[in-house]
Order: structure tokens, then C-alpha cells, then sequence
């Protein structure tokens, strides 16, 4: 037999017999015809306490990186699975910076063993790329990997940077500004000194310097 549920509304059959829907305990319940007379009953008081609940739990916080390269400020909000960040065209967050390399980092979200939900880790260079040119920085010191935390300031090579903020603490409007997406304009502006920049341009940066 099927395991569809059917509701069964009792409040009509309780105003043919004289009574108020609400004036007794059960006005519905709920049936599974392959469990034979398993009810679920639910009274009015129940299930508007249910819907209220749901409708206040608040949505969970995310990250937010916020980059600032060549084309001014910008953010998005970390709740995928992985991430490719570099110059080319095909990462998923891009960056636009000759020192920036074109598979320069990974991001990548893993299980979050004392708080509930997730966390993200940054990795320095590509998928099978091997490390970027210019290095990764977090707080000012390079690294090959760091587990994000909130306020760290992460380094892609000498230039760009990005400030890890989370979702609860950023106004929406500061938000929706963040996350504006580029203009045709704005790429157009920058094609040419992408496309003059074939290859990473090695530069000192502070206490190391780049090969």
C-alpha cells in the first residue's frame, strides 16, 4: 500500500454536529493508510505555534570575502562547495591584477567540527598547478593553506587583498552593494591589461620574493 500521507480535516464534520472547529482539541489529523490507525493529532494552538517557528528560525550566517584588486571593492558570499580564484577568465572569483597568478588559489568548504555547519579553507595555487607566483598571505605572513576565520585579511601576491566578513554583520545595503555585479564597461576597461599580461610578473613583496 502507498505511504502517501492524507490530511483529514475534521472542522466541517464538527460544525454539522453543533460544535466550534477550535472548541475541542483535535480540529485535524494526520493519516498514513499503510499504517493502519496511526493518527497524528494536532490542535490549532499546535500548529500555529509550528508555522511561527519556522517562519522566525533565522537564515545562518556566511562568510563574505571582500576583494579589493583593479576594479575597486567588491564581495561574495562563500556557501558553494569549492572555489578557483585567479586571473583567468574561467575561475570562479576573478581577479584582476598582473601579479595576481591565473590559478593563484582554491577555497574549499569542509565540515566544521566545533561549531555547527561548515568552514572554508584557502589553499595557495590551482588544482594541479602547482603554487601561485606571487604567493598566498594571511595577516601578513605567507602560507600554503589557512582555515578562514573572520576579519583575517588574505593576500593574493602584493596587490590584492580580502577582508573575511560574514553575512549578520553587514547592513543589506552594504551587501547588495558588495555583491553588484561588474559591468560590460568595467571588464572592457580592464581587457587590454589582462591580455598584455601573458604571464605572472614576478615581484618583491615585503620579506620574500617571488620566483
Amino acid at each position: 500500500m502507498s505511504n502517501k500521507m492524507v490530511v483529514y480535516d475534521l472542522s466541517r464534520w464538527r460544525a454539522i454536529r453543533g460544535g466550534s472547529p477550535h472548541s475541542g482539541v483535535n480540529c485535524s489529523f494526520v493519516a498514513w493508510p499503510s499504517l493502519g490507525c496511526r493518527f497524528q493529532h494536532l490542535n490549532h494552538a499546535e500548529r500555529t505555534h509550528s508555522m511561527n517557528a519556522s517562519a522566525a528560525q533565522p537564515n545562518p550566517a556566511h562568510l563574505v570575502l571582500i576583494f579589493t584588486d583593479q576594479m575597486g571593492r567588491r564581495g561574495v558570499v562563500l556557501d558553494n562547495i569549492y572555489y578557483s580564484v585567479g586571473r583567468a577568465v574561467n575561475n570562479h572569483i576573478r581577479l584582476y591584477d598582473p601579479c595576481v597568478s591565473r590559478k593563484h588559489a582554491l577555497i574549499i568548504r569542509i565540515p566544521d567540527e566545533n561549531r555547527v555547519g561548515y568552514g572554508y579553507v584557502v589553499f595557495d595555487g590551482g588544482s594541479g598547478s602547482g603554487r601561485s607566483t606571487n604567493g598566498l598571505f594571511v595577516n601578513g605572513k605567507r602560507v600554503l593553506s589557512h582555515r578562514l576565520e573572520l576579519l583575517d585579511k588574505i593576500g593574493f601576491g602584493p596587490n590584492v587583498t580580502a577582508i573575511v566578513e560574514s553575512t549578520d554583520r553587514l547592513t543589506p545595503e552594504t551587501l547588495a552593494g558588495l555583491l553588484k555585479p561588474l559591468s560590460p564597461g568595467d571588464h572592457r576597461a580592464l581587457l587590454g591589461s589582462q591580455k598584455k599580461t601573458s604571464e605572472e610578473i614576478p615581484k618583491k613583496n615585503g620579506d620574500f620574493t617571488a620566483a
